[in-house]
C-alpha cells in the first residue's frame, strides 16, 4: 500500500479494533498463564497498564479470558496520552519491570527508569519493534519472564 492508504487502513482499524465483535475474537497467548503463575509463586504484584478507549470491554474481555484473578490492579489509559499516562502508572506502582508489545510501553517504560522486556506476540511483532528502536525482542511471555528472572538474579533482587 501506498503510505497515504497504510494511514488511513490503520485509522481505521484503530476505530474498529475494540468493538467487541473483535474482542469476542482474541484469545490468551500460549505461556501467559504458565508466567503469571510463576509470578503469583514469588509474590509479585501484577500490574496491567494498557491504552484503550472503552474501559469496560477491557474488563469484559479480562473476564471472558480468565485473566482477571491473576491480575492485582487495572489501569486503563487513553491512547492518545499513552507514553505520558503509562509512565505515570509504572511509576505510581513502583514497578521494577515492564512486559510489553508496543513502542510506546517501551518509551513510557524509559521514561520511568525500569527494564522493558519487549514481547513480539501482541500488536507489534520483532522487526517493527526493532526499527522503532527497541533492541531485544522476546518471542513470547515465557522467554521475557526467563530473561527477566536472570536479570533480577544477577541483581540480587530475588
Amino acid at each position: 500500500l501506498n503510505l497515504e492508504l497504510a494511514h488511513r487502513v490503520a485509522d481505521a482499524w484503530r476505530r474498529e479494533i475494540e468493538e467487541p465483535v473483535w474482542l469476542g475474537l482474541d484469545t490468551v497467548l500460549p505461556g501467559v498463564f504458565e508466567t503469571l503463575n510463576e509470578m503469583r509463586k514469588l509474590g509479585i504484584s501484577v500490574w496491567l497498564v494498557t491504552a484503550r478507549t472503552r474501559c469496560e470491554w477491557v474488563l469484559q474481555q479480562l473476564k471472558r479470558l480468565g485473566l482477571m484473578p491473576w491480575l492485582d490492579h487495572i489501569v486503563v489509559v487513553p491512547p492518545q496520552e499513552a507514553v505520558k499516562a503509562k509512565t505515570l502508572a509504572l511509576r505510581e506502582s513502583t514497578a521494577v519491570a515492564f512486559f510489553g508489545d508496543t513502542e510506546s510501553d517501551w518509551r513510557a517504560s524509559s521514561a520511568a527508569g525500569i527494564s522493558f522486556y519487549a514481547i513480539a506476540t501482541g500488536q507489534r511483532n520483532a522487526a517493527f519493534l526493532n526499527r522503532n528502536g527497541i533492541g531485544i525482542v522476546h518471542c513470547d511471555m515465557m522467554s521475557a519472564w526467563k530473561v527477566f528472572l536472570n536479570d533480577m538474579l544477577d541483581k540480587s533482587v530475588l
